[in-house]
């Protein structure tokens, strides 16, 4: 993406002006979900949060002069890395959440928000630049309830979740049309039904003062499915250590789970995760399996502390993740909305 210099200049400014706003509330992640939803991710980044500051920074740099056509890189072609790291610190609060559940077809159906409170003003920048097809033309869009909701290139897969949406200060990237409605209604307050079904119950038992949370539960290997997305080198070394089907009769044992991570630096995260299971007895079963991975996560060098502590119903695990600076950058060059 070009822009010229008169533009620079106004994003620059732009910039200098919205490091003086103060932030609204972010919305409530529960908003973006539905009553058969199987997993929710939350990352919640604050200013005064030095180990998530410590990690975008370096996730910037990381990027830098990348053309992978993500956010970070298009931020990367006109500001230098230090007003972009100005731009992140001014941007936060930012909150990232996705939310799964499972289609006809089996696959998940995905849907992601990111809400950029501190940008205000340069959320119209940002906004034009993204409804802009790379040849300059704008996309298709569709108006529904006061808001247009954008069909991106591939927008017709469900698994490319190019159907774009803004709303008050929150972007949403969706499967399918009718999945952005249905998240403008929640987002407006057209629709604010309160959510049943098994996740919703997890997510309001557990604790969300961490960086990032966030809960699932297991239907039809949904567990699984999601592993693959969070990480699916590590959970198919996993897979090939344990086996096939000892990994997927044991995951089977878990009904549901939640987990949360603080951000300490930019090479350091320590997570914790609650597996629930009917009884002790599963709750064994499945803590074998969790050693099992542990030995194999370690090989790599990225495992620091670990704790695991059984339960009546289920297990409690602890750990550090180390040393994944590049993992930082690559990531961010992903990131895309």
């Amino acid at each position: 993406m070009c822009y010229h210099k008169p533009v620079k200049r106004l994003l620059i400014l732009v910039l200098l002006l919205l490091s003086c706003a103060s932030a609204q509330d972010l919305p409530d992640p529960i908003v973006f979900g539905q009553s058969d939803s199987l997993a929710i991710f939350v990352v919640q980044a604050r200013a005064e949060d030095t180990g998530f500051r410590q990690m975008l920074a370096t996730g910037v740099k990381g990027v830098q002069g990348s053309n992978s056509g993500s956010l970070a890189s298009m931020l990367s072609s006109f500001l230098s890395v230090r007003s972009q790291e100005e731009m992140i610190v001014s941007a936060l609060p930012l909150q990232w959440v996705r939310v799964d559940r499972l289609g006809a077809d089996g696959k998940l159906i995905s849907n992601m928000a990111i809400t950029l409170k501190g940008w205000r003003g340069f959320q119209v920048l940002l906004y034009n630049a993204l409804i802009t097809a790379p040849e300059g033309k704008s996309f298709e869009t569709r108006q529904y309830g006061g808001e247009d909701i954008v069909l991106r290139t591939g927008w017709e897969n469900p698994q490319n979740r190019t159907v774009f949406a803004r709303v008050k200060g929150t972007f949403l990237n969706c499967a399918t049309p009718d999945e952005a409605r249905y998240l403008i209604d929640r987002l407006t307050g057209k629709d604010d039904h309160e959510l049943g079904g098994g996740l919703w119950q997890t997510y309001a038992e557990m604790p969300k003062d961490q960086d990032a949370f966030g809960a699932m539960v297991n239907k039809d290997g949904s567990f699984l499915k999601v592993m693959d997305w969070i990480n699916r080198p590590e959970t198919n070394r996993v897979r090939k250590a344990v086996g096939s089907e000892r990994l997927e009769q044991v995951v089977a044992l878990i009904q549901n789970a939640w987990w949360q991570a603080d951000v300490v630096s930019d090479d350091r995260m320590d997570i914790q995760v609650r597996f629930f299971t009917a009884n002790k007895s599963d709750a064994e079963t499945v803590a074998a399996v969790v050693e099992d991975a542990r030995e194999v996560l370690e090989q790599g060098g990225r495992m620091g502390e670990f704790y695991l502590t059984t339960q009546p119903d289920g297990l409690k695990v602890g750990f550090s993740m180390i040393g994944f600076h590049d993992d930082v950058s690559r990531y961010l060059s992903t990131v895309k909305i």
